[in-house]
């Protein structure tokens, strides 16, 4: 199995992740920046989406006040009901859960993870990834892998094919005795409840521990939280397992993380994750695609499309870091970013 990029919320429009895959050096952040669900109101600060309560976003792009929800509907703001933008932006309303197919938003969401309400011989998983978020659908399956109700002894809820080259589906296998965090692999297999990832080490080799699926954050530790997709090679089912938090940190003091990383805004805070290479004013795909001290904003485009590019932000307080012949633009995270 191979864990993709991590999932945050954002409080700027940023989804943040930061995450070793198998075989693969670490890859970062999925910036989620579309539509996201009715608490978040759809699309981001910097777009004109924001929250149902804050609305806006910057007077640049659509902010306006919480009482106009920022800008029109257009532009990518409408109000706490409209969710933020339109169908095409990937604003999408509540009810939708923001974006469109093609975005990664869709039409009604069909279940939620917290929630598990596909009935009886279902799952509520994740079945798309995006910088709009994430997307779930009802599936069927013979199990449930995170409350793992297999009733055989001596069985456990994981992934296998039932016939060779097949495709994988939830079903009760032979439980594992590996622990979480213990070595694991084709011998050694994990036990119930968790599933072997592989991560990258520094010397360019490959480890494989044990680690717990989840649906939501109250599955995990309180120092951790749930959003690291793995892929499942055949599979659209997309789970999810416990990854530990990042470190706090100043979006405006990169100093505040270690070396090769930077400070990027999410909804759990501002976290560390391994620094991007890409300048401001250049196109991103990932939130920590951006150099340190840059963010990867969705823009309303000139067609009326959206395009995600790399900001630099700044003090709002006329402090360092500053703009260069540019406007520092606010955002919810009490931060700008040049414009």
């Amino acid at each position: 199995m191979k864990i993709r990029a991590l999932i945050f919320g954002a409080i700027v429009g940023l989804a943040l992740a930061v995450s070793p895959s198998c075989g693969q050096p670490s890859s970062g952040v999925d910036a989620g920046t579309g539509g996201s669900s009715g608490s978040t109101g759809g699309g981001t600060a910097s777009t004109g989406g924001g929250t149902s309560s804050s609305g806006g976003g910057t007077a640049s792009t659509g902010g306006g006040s919480s009482s106009t929800g920022g800008g029109s509907a257009s532009t990518g703001g409408g109000t706490a009901s409209t969710g933020g933008g339109t169908a095409s932006t990937g604003g999408g309303t509540a009810s939708t859960g923001g974006g469109t197919a093609s975005t990664g938003g869709g039409t009604a969401i069909a279940c939620t993870l917290a929630a598990q309400q596909c009935g009886t011989g279902s799952a509520c998983m994740v079945d798309m990834v995006s910088m709009s978020g994430i997307h779930t659908s009802c599936f069927t399956g013979d199990c449930d892998i995170v409350r793992q109700n297999c009733t055989a002894a001596n069985t456990q809820c994981d992934y296998a094919s039932p016939t060779p080259n097949g495709t994988p589906v939830r079903s009760c296998v032979a439980a594992g005795t590996a622990t979480r965090g213990q070595a694991c692999g084709q011998v050694v297999r994990c036990a119930s409840g968790l599933t072997c990832i592989g991560a990258q080490l520094t010397d360019g080799g490959s480890q494989f521990t044990c680690e717990k699926y989840c649906y939501v954050d109250t599955d995990c530790a309180s120092t951790e939280f749930c959003g690291a997709p793995v892929t499942i090679t055949g599979s659209a089912e997309i789970p999810l397992i416990c990854t530990a938090k990042p470190a706090a940190c100043d979006p405006l003091n990169q100093s505040t993380c270690s070396t090769n990383e930077g400070c990027y805004p999410t909804q759990q805070g501002n976290l560390c994750a391994p620094a991007g290479t890409t300048a401001p004013g250049a196109a991103c795909s990932n939130a920590n695609s951006c150099s340190a001290g840059g963010a990867c904003i969705t823009l309303q485009s000139p067609d009326g499309g959206r395009m995600q590019e790399c900001l630099k932000m700044c003090n709002l307080d006329a402090g360092m870091p500053s703009c260069t012949n540019q406007t520092c633009n606010p955002t919810q995270g009490g931060f700008g970013v040049c414009l």
